[in-house]
């Protein structure tokens, strides 16, 4: 089992954001098959955004759920929520939709260190066909 470091001190904040985009399949369908509530969604009718999407969106976010400065228990995290889960997400992707994570990290300002992915995550990630961004913010 790796080590964390959830107090990781060159990290001020992070949170991690499951994003499932579908075509045609509405957030609530989204919703009832993985039975998670979410965090978010938008319709791509716009009824719910300031401006129309292209697609439906069904987000999932650690912030407020995970408390840890170590990005790899906030992935841990959305991964369980994915367990068994693996075939409906293959085909939002087959239909022509997206599923990825979306990771915020707040950088501390120190002159190293940074967001960092283990084996395990990599390997879960893989298995899912799920791609991993960050979005890194660093103070003047």
């Amino acid at each position: 089992m790796p080590e964390y470091d959830d107090n990781n001190s060159y990290c001020l904040r992070t949170y991690s954001t499951l994003r499932i985009f579908s075509g045609e399949m509405l957030p609530a369908a989204v919703t009832e098959q993985l039975a998670i509530q979410p965090s978010r969604v938008w319709h791509r009718d716009g009824a719910d955004t300031v401006a129309p999407r292209k697609r439906n969106g069904w987000f999932l976010t650690t912030r407020g759920s995970v408390e840890s400065k170590d990005t790899r228990r906030h992935i841990d995290w959305l991964l369980e929520q994915l367990n068994g889960h693996e075939v409906f997400l293959q085909g939002i992707r087959a239909a022509g939709g997206d599923t990825d994570m979306m990771c915020f990290w707040h950088s501390a300002g120190l002159p190293e260190g940074g967001p960092t992915l283990g084996p395990a995550q990599m390997a879960a990630l893989s298995a899912l066909g799920m791609t991993v961004s960050w979005n890194i913010y660093f103070d003047p």
